[in-house]
């Protein structure tokens, strides 16, 4: 028995790093109005499409400016009033030319204002 335990042991640890591995915290989701914008206005300094809250209160979320990965192709028009609901992933910031960065975000859902 004794010599088998080392290897019982091993077995335990390796299936309890397995378990914790593949856990990942739970990702805060963000709902709000927001304008889509060109980055190819110089304002947003080329950065590609970005969306640009217009229901910010730095208390609930400090992140206004947002460059998002998934942006559907059917809401790329520049100044398109939408609401939008996102994550945030673990390495949130993206830097575009000499801005200070945009908050990057995976659209979980969007929709046209009326």
């Amino acid at each position: 028995m004794k010599k088998y335990l080392p290897v019982w042991m091993l077995m335990a640890s390796v299936l309890i790093i397995a378990e914790t591995a593949g856990c990942k915290k739970s990702e805060k989701v963000h709902a709000h109005n927001a304008i889509i914008l060109s980055g190819s206005n110089a304002a947003v300094n080329t950065c590609g499409w970005v969306i640009q809250v217009t229901d910010h209160d730095t208390e609930t979320s400090p992140h206004n400016s947002l460059k998002p990965v998934n942006l559907d192709p059917q809401f790329q028009n520049d100044s398109m009033q939408v609401k939008i609901t996102y994550t945030i992933p673990d390495m949130p910031v993206v830097k575009c030319g000499s801005d200070a960065g945009y908050t990057q975000i995976s659209i979980l859902n969007l929709s046209h204002l009326d």
